[in-house]
């Protein structure tokens, strides 16, 4: 069926960034050039209504100097995400493509979706607990193949490690998150 639909995907970024030193001042001076490596790959499975996509990408930059946590000068990190969605209307269906559309205005599809996203920026053993995870629940209404409103509730967790919870850093952060999205 032309609804069944498997794509993979990869890719790398080799790539340069401006190190300097930090301290106690405001701002700091870039004095040398490191590394900035990404990597990764994802996958997508589509039979629809239903979808599933997988993607997880990994790093390393150069730091300014070794630190106790890395002290080889390099920082690694990883992020994956998961995502179950499913596609419900008419919009998508082949027989209703050739129809002329002139109520582009009103929902013609909606999209629900749960996506688990994982984030690790340093993966050094010396810096535990510092991950942050997201649950997002989602609804997407599309009125035409470019037009779209999008509505979703995340919930991020960020591991503490036994530290309390600060402004910058609490436990966990509810946010809705509404964006509509009309290309031309």
């Amino acid at each position: 069926s032309s609804d069944l639909q498997l794509q993979v995907g990869a890719s790398y970024y080799n790539g340069n960034t401006s190190l300097a030193a930090t301290g106690d001042t405001t701002y700091a001076v870039a004095t040398k050039k490191g590394k900035n490596d990404r990597y990764g790959f994802d996958i997508n499975w589509t039979h629809l209504p239903y979808s599933v996509s997988y993607e997880r990408a990994e790093g390393k930059k150069d730091l300014f100097s070794p630190t106790a946590a890395n002290p080889n000068g390099v920082q690694k990190g990883r992020g994956q995400y998961l995502n179950f969605g499913y596609t419900w209307g008419e919009q998508f269906l082949n027989s209703s493509k050739q129809q002329g559309k002139y109520d582009d205005f009103w929902p013609q599809s909606y999209q629900a979706f749960i996506r688990f996203d994982e984030w690790d920026p340093n993966l050094s053993a010396a810096v535990g607990n510092d991950q942050q995870r997201t649950t997002t629940l989602g609804l997407n209404v599309f009125f035409a193949e470019t037009t779209k409103f999008q509505i979703n509730y995340l919930r991020t967790r960020n591991q503490l490690g036994g530290a309390a919870p600060t402004l910058s850093k609490p436990a966990h952060v509810d946010t809705l998150q509404a964006l509509f999205n009309a290309q031309f």
